[in-house]
């Protein structure tokens, strides 16, 4: 799944986060420095799974830096400058451009040991929540590990493609991460594709889907609750079973059946 992450640069230490000279910044820029990881990231209003471990660096100098799973992917600089009749910060990284005058803006907050980032454009919202940490070599390993409930019992929420079953192909299993879905309250889907290629969209492509749910009937036998929708013009059912969401296309009349495991937020 694609991640939205701006923001970059380079530390000056690899092992702390430096503070030695912040005379030049503002305050707001000096309560910057620092280290953050990671702990919360959203798009539009999905919360997503994050992927490894993931710290950005503010340091004195204005240099920003963006590792993951301790690796330097990319650097620039950074200023702050307020939001006018908003009490807000913009986040620049090139001084002479105007977020007012823009259809892309970065604005954020810093509350106690918590960062937040907002992103805005024309086609995204995204939000990323950090923790303060001591030093790159300290951050929580467990922030980056997917994380699925064990017994999931509504559609509405984040899953992950983990198998296709049925249908003249073998049984396929697919990567954590690959395919990611979301069922909306309002009756719709959003798919996300790590990679939009042919073998890497087994689902259906990458963008949103309306589905209508058409009758609900109970097994008397074991209970099991099966829901038949129409997904983008397709009818399939779907019900729960082992833990995992099954999107069933018609596997008795070898048609694919699609299984999915829900993610879990514990923030």
């Amino acid at each position: 799944m694609k991640s939205i992450f701006i923001f970059a640069a380079l530390s000056l230490c690899l092992i702390g986060c430096s503070n030695d000279d912040d005379s030049e910044l503002l305050g707001v820029e000096r309560s910057l420095v620092g280290c953050w990881q990671v702990v919360e990231q959203y798009n539009y209003s999905h919360q997503e799974p994050i992927e490894g471990i993931q710290v950005i660096v503010f340091n004195s100098d204005r240099t920003q830096s963006f590792y993951k799973d301790g690796l330097l992917q990319y650097e620039t600089q950074f200023w702050a400058k307020p939001v006018k009749d908003y009490g807000g910060y913009y986040l620049y990284h090139q001084p002479d451009v105007d977020y007012s005058q823009s259809t892309y803006s970065c604005t954020f907050e810093v509350a106690g040991n918590q960062l937040t980032i907002w992103e805005s454009g024309c086609f995204n919202v995204s939000k990323t929540v950090y923790q303060r940490i001591p030093s790159l070599n300290e951050a929580n390993p467990e922030v980056g590990v997917y994380k699925y409930e064990d017994h999931p019992t509504t559609l509405e929420g984040t899953w992950h493609l983990t198998k296709i079953a049925g249908g003249d192909a073998p049984e396929r299993q697919i990567a954590a991460g690959d395919v990611t879905v979301y069922f909306n309250t309002n009756h719709t889907m959003q798919v996300v594709n790590k990679e939009d290629t042919e073998e890497m969209k087994p689902f259906m492509d990458s963008g949103f889907y309306s589905y209508e749910i058409i009758k609900t009937e109970t097994n008397k036998l074991d209970n099991t609750v099966y829901t038949s929708i129409n997904l983008d013009g397709k009818q399939c059912t779907y019900w729960f079973k082992d833990g995992m969401l099954v999107l069933d296309y018609g596997m008795e009349r070898d048609a694919p059946g699609y299984f999915f495991k829900k993610l879990k937020f514990t923030n």
